[in-house]
């Protein structure tokens, strides 16, 4: 069960649009962890090139010498709290300073958190590095689920998002069905439905798993339309499988096999309420597609926030700090 969610804020309304969301996974009495970095920006910098000309005149110190950046960073979260006035919740508020992707991944690692929400992009060149690079780095390396909301115009209200269906991309390996957990779990607190979804793409399979295409031209057109009768029946009995487990646990489960490009079909699935869930990184090959540079892409372009589960070997990474 999510009871816990961490929320990263800086201050803009792009960061908040992350909030409603958390709402939306929460049970009653569940927590929101609001929580700001006043940055270090000289780390930012040495990170980020775009803000290398800034070097000369930003001299961070010692955290002492913040105190009332961080009194202020902690009122403004107060004062968020106190706009959304959702007594359903349990709020807190945290402030710290220095590198905001290692004080958040040191409040995962030391406090009770289930979940971290955050937008894709916050305000402005700093807005950029903190919700740019500082994002990507907690999805790499954090031990817990991740939720990825894109910001849009305008900003829904607190309180008021639904999420009705989660959409599950599986390719039939064991690294995907890593977040059928957190899919299952999610169903079963929300009492909402799960769509299981599968891209074969028949043609860029074929030519993976050869290496190249056993063909100098494109293959005879009964040989090919086998291959991809062969894969859709093979994907539709996997997912069939997936979906008796998940109904046994007593979610409505669906299924849907598409020959296309996971991408397009993925995007093209999405309905209103829906919330993706899927493992967060791939290993290679075929997996690539649908857990490399696909889940990039759907976390930049998809029309739905993505809640990105850690693979199993996720935790020594993040120990080790990233």
């Amino acid at each position: 069960m999510i009871s816990s969610v961490l929320i990263p804020l800086d201050g803009s309304a792009e960061a908040e649009q992350a909030i409603p969301y958390a709402q939306a996974l929460l049970p009653d009495s569940g927590s929101i962890l609001l929580f700001t970095v006043v940055p270090d920006r000289g780390v930012l910098i040495s990170n980020d090139p775009v803000l290398t000309e800034w070097q000369r005149t930003l001299h961070p110190g010692p955290e002492a010498a913040h105190a009332a950046d961080l009194n202020t960073a902690r009122a403004g979260l107060h004062q968020v709290v106190t706009r959304i006035d959702d007594s359903r919740v349990n709020w807190s508020v945290a402030a710290a300073y220095g590198d905001p992707a290692e004080h958040i991944l040191r409040t995962i690692a030391t406090q009770d958190i289930d979940l971290v929400a955050m937008t894709t992009h916050g305000r402005g060149a700093l807005g950029r590095a903190i919700f740019g690079s500082v994002a990507d780095r907690i999805v790499r390396t954090s031990p817990i689920p991740v939720l990825l909301v894109r910001p849009v115009t305008p900003s829904p209200a607190p309180g008021m998002v639904a999420v009705n269906r989660l959409l599950v991309p599986l390719d039939g390996s064991e690294l995907a069905e890593a977040a059928l957990p957190v899919a299952t779990a999610l169903a079963q607190q929300l009492g909402i439905p799960v769509q299981l979804i599968r891209a074969t793409n028949a043609t860029l399979t074929l030519a993976t798993l050869t290496g190249s295409s056993p063909f100098p031209v494109a293959p005879p057109a009964d040989i090919y339309d086998q291959w991809a009768t062969d894969l859709e029946r093979s994907a539709t009995t996997y997912l069939d499988g997936v979906a008796k487990r998940l109904r046994d646990e007593g979610i409505a489960a669906s299924i849907a096999v598409c020959d296309g490009s996971p991408y397009t079909e993925i995007t093209n699935a999405v309905q209103a309420g829906d919330l993706l869930v899927m493992t967060s990184h791939g290993r290679g090959g075929v997996m690539r597609w649908l857990l490399g540079s696909v889940a990039e892409k759907l976390v930049r372009e998809a029309p739905a926030p993505i809640l990105l589960v850690p693979a199993a070997d996720r935790g020594a990474a993040a120990n080790a700090g990233g």
